[in-house]
């Protein structure tokens, strides 16, 4: 049986996520299976579940002004939660130094996205890769306009990313 404690965790992740224009996909003891997409996207507290349920997606993809700052904060939350395995950044604002609070997370982490962001650098890979638990990163080309790296520094930077998870499945868009 699951704790208060917990299902209170679970509640405080969801509000944190939903204060911050993001959504989440959760699970409950009657779901085989993790949905995802469409009605599964919980954005609103009055959409989660009386009872238990485990918060295992966690997306920001419709907030672009999410932050470092918020990063760090989103991640102590799901820290005491311990339950979220994929993250979605696509579009926002986090850094490669505020991938640094990354590795609170390596024990449940599975999934990573992080496309249309300049998130990929020399500094992140070291955040990225201290998750070895991570089955799937996804990425697109940066924008060089955006101050992105060029496509060949982009590519070595996948590749050190590929030796340092060998196990892990790195999809590149636009390639």
């Amino acid at each position: 049986k699951t704790s208060t404690a917990s299902i209170e965790n679970q509640r405080s992740l969801a509000q944190w996520v939903f204060a911050h224009n993001g959504y989440v996909n959760m699970q409950t003891p009657f779901q085989a299976e993790r949905p995802m997409g469409g009605d599964s996207d919980i954005r609103s507290t009055d959409k989660l579940p009386k009872g238990e349920f485990e918060i295992w997606r966690t997306s920001f993809s419709e907030s672009p002004d999410f932050s470092d700052e918020d990063f760090a904060k989103f991640v102590s939350i799901a820290e005491k939660a311990g339950t979220v395995t994929n993250i979605n950044l696509h579009r926002t604002r986090v850094s490669p130094a505020g991938l640094s609070q990354l590795p609170r997370l390596k024990s449940t982490l599975a999934s990573l996205g992080l496309t249309e962001t300049n998130i990929l650098a020399a500094e992140s890979i070291y955040f990225i890769a201290a998750c070895k638990n991570l089955t799937f990163v996804k990425l697109t080309m940066p924008d060089v306009a955006q101050g992105g790296p060029s496509d060949s520094e982009f590519r070595k930077l996948v590749d050190q990313l590929q030796q340092a998870l060998p196990d892990c499945k790195i999809s590149v868009d636009g390639t």
